[in-house]
């Protein structure tokens, strides 16, 4: 019995037998790989668009996977019985499309969904920030008008000096004590 994982059938595309399929690439990769095919097929691989000098990569009645290195880009050719129908899977084909000369501008942070609970939040954290704004406004009004109405009285009061008792050698009786009194 025999055993067949594909994986998802979008990934699978029908090529003609003969065709070229075109690995770019500016530096050494692994390529890799999957055909099916309803005949015998044949798997090139070259290193120049023209097959010259093509390397057999394998061979197979139905499904064959195929996986090589390459130092640069380089091209696959399947071979197969007139009229067969052949289907590759290569998910790793070069996905880059070539620079148009216009500036592109993408904008990396993800969009912002809006829903009626966080613009209501959003809404009374906004009021209650301008009544706090507000009252530490009135605040420090009211402190700075305290603060210049003590400088004002600071100004205004002189201390006066407060006279000292004068001390004497000894101790006085009664009747000096009132003498020095008056």
């Amino acid at each position: 019995m025999k055993h067949f994982k594909n994986g998802a059938l979008r990934e699978w595309q029908q090529v003609k037998a003969g065709d070229v399929i075109a690995f770019d690439s500016n530096r050494p990769r692994n390529v890799k790989f999957q055909v099916n095919a309803n005949s015998k097929i044949e798997v090139w691989a070259s290193d120049n668009a023209d097959m010259k000098d093509a390397v057999l990569q394998g061979a197979a009645d139905d499904k064959v996977a195929v996986e090589y290195t390459a130092q640069a880009a380089s091209w696959v050719q399947i071979r197969a019985e007139k009229g067969a129908a052949v289907f590759v899977n290569i998910r790793d084909v070069d996905q880059r499309i070539e620079n148009s000369g216009a500036d592109s501008f993408v904008n990396i942070e993800p969009r912002v969904r809006n829903n009626d609970e966080f613009a209501r939040i959003m809404k009374w954290v906004k009021m209650n920030e301008q009544r706090r704004d507000a009252a530490m406004a009135e605040e420090r009004a009211e402190l700075a008008k305290i603060k210049a109405e003590l400088s004002q009285q600071n100004s205004v009061i002189q201390q006066e000096p407060v006279p000292e008792e004068q001390a004497t050698g000894g101790e006085l009786d009664n009747a000096t004590r009132d003498e020095a009194a008056e």
